[in-house]
């Protein structure tokens, strides 16, 4: 199981990737409920369908989710909205993309869900979290003037061509501690 086909690391890069580009509804469907914020399936169509009469994007169908007749989670919908607002504010000021990782793993919810949920495997996966911002840190480390959009694009070059590749002696491997142990 390869580290970044893994659940939590892909939930992580799609909240990475919006905050990049808002339009991205495909990304943002991924983490509309994740952690769950009582937007199920039916929620989602309603705004995939207000989207698609309106001609915008499902990100900017969040902002205005309160004016859904009976829609419950229009109040958490709008909450996320504001804080990928907030978080995009954040990277164009120039924060360090480590350190906005951080944030979005708390602020996001998703920290604090799997914390609460105290699992094994909740546990592990928070620990791949945390491993996967580390490779963050060691991207801005070896790129200072790299920003979100390039770290992103060069996970996707790698996740994509290590797809196709067969294991070979020389390729680099990733894992987690907790794989390790």
């Amino acid at each position: 199981f390869r580290f970044f086909d893994r659940m939590e690391i892909r939930d992580f890069m799609a909240y990475l990737s919006v905050i990049v580009n808002p339009e991205d509804s495909i990304n943002l469907e991924r983490i509309i409920n994740v952690p769950p914020r009582g937007a199920g399936e039916t929620s989602i169509e309603k705004l995939r369908v207000i989207a698609y009469q309106r001609g915008i994007a499902l990100y900017h169908v969040l902002n205005a989710a309160r004016d859904l007749p009976r829609f419950r989670s229009a109040g958490e919908l709008e909450k996320l909205h504001s804080l990928f607002e907030k978080w995009r504010e954040e990277l164009g000021a120039g924060a360090l993309l480590s350190e906005l990782a951080k944030k979005v793993l708390k602020e996001s919810g998703y920290e604090p869900f799997l914390v609460k949920e105290g699992s094994p495997e909740s546990t592990s996966r928070l620990e791949n979290l945390h491993e996967f911002i580390g490779s963050i840190q060691e991207y801005e480390e070896k790129n200072p003037d790299g920003d979100l959009s390039d770290f992103l694009q060069s996970l996707s070059l790698y996740t994509s061509g290590s797809e196709a590749a067969q294991p070979d002696d020389d390729a680099l491997s990733l894992m987690t501690l907790h794989n390790a142990k």
